[in-house]
């Protein structure tokens, strides 16, 4: 009988030695799941803000792409300008040079 508490004795502390164990494992996963949580919360943070600087981005480059479509339809306006003001050049200087060869 002696013999029979004996083992019970220790299978009863192999028992609380494996409930101490599951404990501490179980507070090592709660401590590493509030970690998870917290860097899970970070990260989304991070891409919120990231989300907005883009956003940021795509505005300006919307801006700019605006700015430089009126840049090119002011150079088409001038080009086209500049070629009248030539055709006109060659133009007076024909006529001038009538008048100076009627002159003449």
């Amino acid at each position: 009988m002696a013999l029979e508490i004996e083992v019970l004795k220790q299978e009863l502390k192999t028992m609380v030695e494996l409930m101490d164990r599951i404990k501490e494992s179980e507070a090592a996963s709660a401590v590493a799941k509030d970690e998870l949580e917290r860097s899970h919360g970070a990260a989304q943070s991070e891409l919120k803000a990231a989300m907005l600087r883009l956003e940021a981005l795509e505005a300006e480059m919307r801006e700019v792409q605006g700015e430089l479509e009126e840049a090119t339809a002011a150079k088409t306006a001038l080009e086209a300008a500049m070629k009248e003001t030539l055709k006109g050049t060659a133009s007076v200087q024909r006529e001038l040079q009538v008048c100076l060869t009627d002159a003449a």
